[in-house]
């Protein structure tokens, strides 16, 4: 596991403490005590199979929460844009968000970078024209314009291709890494699945009660990747970006 599994892993256990702490609160609905107990078990199962895991090895899971990730971010700003300028359907094309299905989100993240990002090739091999690059950077100044991430692209440039080296490193893992790997996969699937689930519920039973509701959401979210200061060629230290 690496870190963004880690934080998924520590997350879950957030949660899990989140709702002993507020069982008082869940008396009445029994479901939420099946999914956390669902939770628990999958905790239980990372935290036993990440000792035979190769290091620092991300599951696809993980990458897969993080496109979507990625996708409701921009697909929030784009709707932002659109009711700023009153330009009706510019959001549409990002605020497709697919289902937690891998095809589906490999898809959908290539069609956002296939707006979003350059394509550097040779223009007679299907690369982009001055013009055309010239309309998608306009494009992303929009959306920087609104305080999205400045690396935004760049992140999902790296989710997407993190799945491509998932695959790479599946075909050429040890037999007995690969099921570790896959059992972490699976379970840190099923815990998305739970939070999601569980999320509902706590909006409706925190609806009134604000403070537990922001907790709830603090205990649940997943934070991206830390990114470390730089130092220009002067020594002056370039502070990073805002987290997406």
């Amino acid at each position: 596991m690496n870190d963004r599994d880690t934080r998924r892993l520590a997350r879950a256990q957030n949660l899990i403490i989140f709702c002993e702490n507020n069982s008082a609160d869940h008396a009445t609905i029994p479901l939420i005590a099946e999914h956390v107990a669902k939770i628990s078990v999958s905790v239980s199962l990372v935290t036993n199979a990440r000792a035979g895991q190769s290091p620092n090895r991300i599951t696809k899971a993980s990458l897969l929460d993080a496109l979507l990730l990625d996708f409701k971010r921009i697909a929030g700003t784009a709707r932002a844009i659109e009711l700023r300028d009153g330009e009706t359907g510019f959001a549409i094309p990002f605020n497709q968000v697919p289902h937690r299905i891998e095809k589906d989100i490999r898809a959908y993240a290539d069609s956002l970078l296939k707006l979003l990002e350059d394509n550097n090739a040779p223009v007679a091999d299907g690369g982009d024209t001055p013009e055309q690059k010239t309309a998608k950077a306009a494009l992303r100044t929009r959306f920087l314009t609104l305080g999205i991430n400045s690396a935004f692209i760049t992140n999902l440039r790296k989710d997407r291709d993190g799945l491509d080296q998932v695959h790479a490193h599946n075909q050429t893992e040890v037999q007995e890494g690969t099921e570790d790997t896959a059992l972490i996969d699976a379970q840190l699937t099923l815990i998305n699945t739970e939070v999601d689930i569980l999320d509902s519920i706590m909006g409706n039973i925190y609806e009134l009660q604000l403070e537990k509701l922001h907790a709830w959401k603090r205990a649940s979210r997943v934070e991206r990747d830390p990114q470390r200061a730089k130092k220009d060629p002067a020594g002056a230290t370039t502070p990073p970006a805002d987290p997406a």
